[in-house]
């Protein structure tokens, strides 16, 4: 039900939440291109603090309490005022940080440092709901002296999908996803080659059952495709570690011991890839 007028640098925006949390209002827009014409005279992008209606409260930046002789709207279509002053050509307005962080500003509490910008990714979020929805509700409690207060409200939540694709953003390479072991769909990815032969058939699906026995999660490619096609979709699947089953290794005695998250791999003995599986997922 009030006007607000917030200044800040030419090079910068305001942040509508600094703003909100300043005034400590339960709502706060930004004024529609009639409302600001209405109360200020001129088209969007010529508003300034000379002039303004009284009733309208000022806040200015941190990033202009020094500036001097400094340029701003006139209230006035097409025109601006120059060499404006704190004070001498309007109220000294009340000053805080309210501008859109961006990276190189200057760090707001030690002043000196300067505020780097990284990439993020939402995967949930936090709400600080006041009393909005409880007054609406009538939602009351008795506090320690017996008077009726609306609840103060909150609300959060955690996007599962989210999280799973945030996880492959940042993990993945040119070949497919690379999951993380504690959000990975199963645990091990067995690649079985060469399943037209009896015995490494019986190998395969031995290992496959003692693999479940322990308690692992194991996805069995028993598929009649080509070893190149089996790897390129383990590749693109991520699953964290391969093991491969071959009449080649067979004749070995051995099993290929790969993780998703590297190029070499092992030729192990049974014993050695139970061993390194219960190590990796212990």
């Amino acid at each position: 039900d009030k006007m607000v007028a917030v200044m800040v640098r030419g090079d910068c925006d305001v942040n509508k939440t600094k703003v909100k949390n300043h005034l400590g209002c339960k709502s706060l827009e930004l004024a529609d291109p009639e409302t600001v014409k209405k109360v200020t005279g001129a088209e969007v992008g010529y508003a300034g603090p000379i002039g303004l209606p009284k009733k309208i409260k000022i806040l200015a930046d941190n990033y202009t309490e020094d500036r001097i002789n400094f340029e701003c709207g006139a209230n006035k279509t097409d025109h601006h005022n120059i060499n404006v002053n704190f004070e001498k050509d309007f109220p000294l307005p009340e000053f805080s940080d309210f501008k859109l962080a961006k990276k190189d500003d200057l760090c707001q509490k030690c002043k000196k440092g300067k505020l780097e910008e990284t990439r993020g990714i939402e995967v949930g979020h936090i709400f600080k709901l006041g009393t909005k929805y409880s007054e609406s509700m009538n939602a009351k409690f008795l506090d320690k002296n017996g008077k009726e207060k609306p609840f103060i409200m909150g609300c959060y939540g955690l996007g599962v999908s989210r999280i799973a694709a945030a996880a492959i953003e940042q993990n993945h390479d040119e070949n497919g996803m690379i999951w993380p072991k504690n959000l990975s769909p199963y645990q091990i990815h067995l690649v079985g080659l060469n399943l037209e032969k009896n015995d490494v058939k019986k190998a395969s699906e031995s290992l496959y059952k003692e693999l479940q026995d322990k308690g692992y999660e194991v996805l069995f490619d028993d598929r009649d495709l080509q070893p190149g096609n089996k790897f390129a979709d383990a590749d693109l699947i991520g699953i964290p570690v391969r093991l491969t089953i071959s009449s080649r290794t067979l004749a070995d005695n051995v099993i290929e011991f790969k993780f998703r998250n590297k190029k070499d791999f092992a030729k192990l003995s049974k014993d050695e890839v139970l061993s390194k599986l219960e190590s990796f997922y212990k």
